[in-house]
């Protein structure tokens, strides 16, 4: 099953938006969505985690907009520590064809086939989680008009040299020659299923 990881360089810089646009982009396939965050909001915590399966379409939640945008399943992960929540995530990975994860720090414990980090210019934090990834990225996507802080120079020379850059005024727009290249790099050696 492949896995394609969003990530984000901090909070509130489009990483929901550019999963879903990823599902909506992609509806041949079968998602399932996880977005895995380290805040408790609700739910039962007595393993330490708290996995909630969505099933409100209509509702405002991130991961009521996954289902909207066409995935088949969407699970809101909860942890304080997310390596206790990992078997978890694994036995849902394990049944599931097609997985998209918002989130960083599942990608210490969860090997992505594809991983995607979302950077916004307007928002300067870099989060320390972040910069462990961005060695690790195979797409940078930039997201909106403003250009990257001068601060991040330096932070985005970690970036492999092959990765690939892309940039969207908005993060609902999702970038056409990015949905190529998943296409092509990671869903494109599986045999798209029939949804007749």
């Amino acid at each position: 099953m492949p896995i394609v990881a969003v990530s984000g360089h901090s909070r509130k810089v489009g990483k929901t938006s550019i999963a879903e646009g990823l599902i909506a982009a992609l509806p041949e396939y079968d998602w399932t969505a996880l977005k895995i965050s380290s805040h408790r909001h609700s739910g039962d915590f007595q393993k330490g985690y708290a996995i909630i399966e969505e099933t409100n379409r209509d509702g405002e939640t991130d991961t009521s907009r996954f289902l909207r945008s066409g995935a088949r399943r969407a699970f809101w992960i909860q942890a304080e520590r997310i390596e206790a929540a990992i078997p978890a995530v694994r036995a849902i990975i394990e049944n599931s064809p097609y997985v998209v994860i918002e989130g960083n720090g599942v990608l210490d414990f969860i090997a992505a086939d594809f991983s995607i980090l979302v950077l916004n210019g307007g928002v300067t934090e870099f989060k320390e989680s972040a910069r462990g990834i961005i060695s690790r990225a195979n797409a940078l996507v930039l997201i909106g008009e403003t250009a990257a802080p001068a601060e991040w120079e330096d932070i985005l020379k970690s970036a492999p040299e092959n990765a690939h850059r892309f940039k969207t005024g908005d993060p609902r727009i999702f970038p056409q020659a990015l949905k190529e290249l998943l296409r092509s790099r990671v869903l494109g050696f599986l045999e798209v299923p029939n949804t007749d």
